[in-house]
């Protein structure tokens, strides 16, 4: 309550926070700095920067970016089924992504966007932590608070919603600069053998494991091997007897993961589908993608741009007064400079190589950019100017970036995650959840189409396939190989619950007509068949499993007849009475109380109860007239293209048509056909404006055994 009542409260803390974490950074006294204690309190106060102005993101209970939702997701999915690739499918994210997820796991605890926000936040701190050794064993424990001070601003202040999220980044970031900080330890003069055969066993750990977090990290991956091997190389010159078991360690631990996770794969026979899904379709995405320009580093983020424009101003004029001082730098500032500009044009490749202008695409530069700027400072520390000027240096340097952030950030109206503390703390979800969770108690299986994975978050359900976001593929040889898994994982899981969560207002997929389930034949027939329509929320379509027949194999959808069950079932035609799915062409869109059929032929897809026994349609019609030019409407009825009926309809009655054995005898479902020849518009016949061609309203429709 004293937090949510206004954002004011929220501002002291983060403040405070901020200047304890400034007053660190600056103080002068190196008898005090050069100590275990200091250095500790500093890294706690860059963590607690980052928690104090990032913990309201903590309690907002809905996706900041549709793929947190995802890998969210995919770790519920990991306590039931872990195994890559086949538990889950991270699109262009790995498993390790999802497995860093899924940890609360291990001690009971829930995963949700609570845990997963804070997870982002540790990482970060983390990474925060292994620049500042990076830097600090090459470059002094001077540079290196400095270096990591505008990082942690940008991380800690920015309000963009694409930083603040957790992002399939975040790891592959965190892993390739535990591996940075590795290569700096075996670059430095005080490294011992011991210490550099673990820091060679770490380093090869966390860049194998880098491929498999984000494919997109091969660049910094590459970089940071060439930077492993040659500090190995130069550490011992020409002693190869020395540098040969260091090369062998960091090679068996690079190949580590990888290995462990193919053998995985080729036991359980999913290799072939891994490598389809996570490096061909990956390449695929590169190749559709649109090309970014420069413009895309200044234009997508305030709090980015202000970071940018301090480190180009930091290097444009450290580069400036070196050159003036013409002093030669030391080795290990040359080294941390190359290192830098390595690791920079990499991350320049792993954002522009996707051809996609996403904002947190830019967090892959952050540590790069750090050490460019820890590379220029560690060289002007060595002209007499920095001992000369030091104090007016480091208060200029921080001012540049501490007075940038903090206009930014206090120019702007506090988001939505600050001013609504309060209503987030008592964890509302979305309406469509709520209904979800009346069919389905958390750890059910439930099957969700469309692209709406944070249901699943919401009602801690598990997803029924390895699919978090399930959509019609475009036409192209991959669609029939990604529909037959997911009928496959349909078949295998049975889930409780099927959503249909196509809507207007969704992410991607918000058409019904195009991008429903009922695109794919084998799956509407699956759904028809063991599933029944419960209610409508907000657009979203939530069917439950029928009790009175057992779950059909999804495989066999559509090509077998279902499993007998009790006749006389109803179907209603009123707005939410679930008539859609049962609809062929010729409907228009269903009214208070009926439908009305739109055009001169209308069909339906009904499941059969019995395909050898005889049964009876039952309908409740009403027609469209107008006496004395339009005085009934003719409906033929045909069943399995059998004519069963002729009927003449006018005022709201029920309709009777036997339907012989041999009618329904060895097939699958009954497709009806109401032939009405002499359907009009309402505007033909001066009715109103309705341009539609009317014939009947159907108000139900039942199948009976006789």
């Amino acid at each position: 309550e004293w937090f949510g009542g206004s954002p004011v409260p929220y501002h002291l803390v983060a403040l405070a926070a901020l200047l304890a974490f400034v007053a660190l950074t600056i103080y002068p006294d190196k008898s005090l700095t050069e100590r275990l204690g200091f250095e500790c309190a500093f890294l706690a106060s860059a963590g607690l920067t980052l928690l104090a102005w990032r913990w309201p993101t903590f309690l907002w209970q809905n996706p900041l970016n549709p793929d947190e939702a995802l890998w969210v997701a995919g770790a519920l999915k990991v306590t039931a089924d872990w195994v890559p690739w086949r538990g889950f499918d991270g699109t262009t994210s790995g498993p390790l992504t999802v497995y860093t997820l899924a940890l609360p796991a291990i001690f009971g605890g829930r995963i949700d966007f609570f845990s997963a926000r804070i997870i982002g936040v540790c990482l970060l701190t983390a990474t925060m932590v292994r620049l500042y050794y990076s830097v600090k064993w090459l470059a002094g424990a001077r540079v290196a608070r400095m270096s990591i001070f505008p990082a942690v601003l940008l991380l800690a202040l920015s309000k963009d919603w694409n930083f603040l999220h957790f992002s399939s980044e975040i790891v592959p970031i965190f892993l390739t600069t535990t591996a940075l900080a590795a290569s700096a330890y075996l670059a430095r003069d005080a490294s011992t053998k011991n210490g550099r055969i673990v820091a060679c066993g770490i380093a090869g750990l966390c860049l194998g494991g880098s491929a498999l977090a984000k494919l997109q990290s091969a660049p910094l991956i590459l970089a940071l091997m060439i930077f492993v091997a040659t500090s190995i190389a130069f550490a011992h010159r020409r002693r190869w007897k020395g540098a040969s078991p260091e090369g062998l360690v960091f090679l068996f631990s690079l190949c580590l993961v990888p290995g462990a996770i193919a053998l995985v794969l080729r036991i359980t026979g999913e290799w072939e589908y891994a490598v389809r899904s996570y490096v061909k379709n990956t390449i695929g995405y590169v190749e559709i993608g649109a090309r970014v320009g420069p413009s895309f580093l200044f234009d997508s983020s305030a709090s980015y741009t202000a970071f940018l424009c301090g480190t180009l101003i930091v290097l444009a004029a450290g580069t400036g007064a070196i050159f003036w001082w013409r002093r030669r730098p030391g080795s290990r500032s040359l080294c941390l400079a190359g290192a830098a500009l390595l690791l920079l044009i990499a991350a320049g490749f792993a954002i522009y190589i996707p051809h996609r202008p996403y904002q947190h695409y830019l967090l892959f530069s952050v540590v790069p950019l750090s050490c460019c700027v820890a590379s220029v400072l560690a060289l002007i520390r060595e002209t007499d100017w920095w001992r000369r000027r030091e104090t007016l240096i480091v208060g200029a340097y921080l001012s540049l970036f501490l007075v940038s952030a903090l206009a930014v950030t206090l120019s702007s109206a506090p988001t939505p995650l600050v001013a609504e503390i309060a209503s987030s703390s008592t964890g509302k979800i979305s309406r469509q959840a709520l209904a979800i969770s009346r069919y389905a108690p958390p750890g059910s299986r439930v099957a969700i189409w469309g692209a709406c994975p944070e249901y699943y978050v919401q009602t801690q359900t598990i997803m029924a396939t390895r699919f978090g976001q399930m959509g019609p593929l475009p036409p192209g040889p991959m669609r029939e190989y990604y529909e037959r898994v997911l009928l496959r994982d349909l078949e295998s899981s049975k889930p409780r619950v099927f959503v249909d969560a196509v809507h207007p207002g969704a992410f991607v997929y918000q058409d019904r007509a195009t991008q429903g389930f009922e695109t794919i034949p084998a799956l509407a027939a699956f759904v028809r068949r063991n599933y029944q329509l419960k209610e409508e929320v907000a657009g979203v379509r939530i069917f439950v499993a029928d009790p009175s027949r057992p779950s059909e194999p999804a495989s066999q959808a559509g090509t077998t007849p279902p499993a007998r069950e009790t006749a006389g079932w109803r179907i209603y035609f009123n707005k939410g009475g679930g008539s859609e799915i049962y609809r062929g062409s010729g409907w228009s869109g269903s009214e208070p109380d009926f439908t009305w059929s739109d055009g001169t032929v209308a069909k339906l897809i009904l499941p059969i109860a019995d395909n050898s026994a005889t049964l009876s349609l039952h309908m409740k019609l009403g027609a469209l007239v107008r006496p004395p030019e339009l005085l009934v409407q003719d409906v033929a009825v045909y069943a399995n293209h059998q004519k069963i009926a002729d009927w003449q309809v006018t005022d709201d009655q029920e309709f009777t048509a036997p339907i012989p054995a041999e009618v329904t005898k060895n097939a699958a479902e009954l497709n009806l056909e109401l032939r009405i020849p002499n359907a009009a518009s309402p505007q033909s016949l001066g009715l109103s404006y309705d341009g539609r061609l009317l014939g009947v309203r159907c108000y139900f429709v039942e199948l009976r055994r006789r």
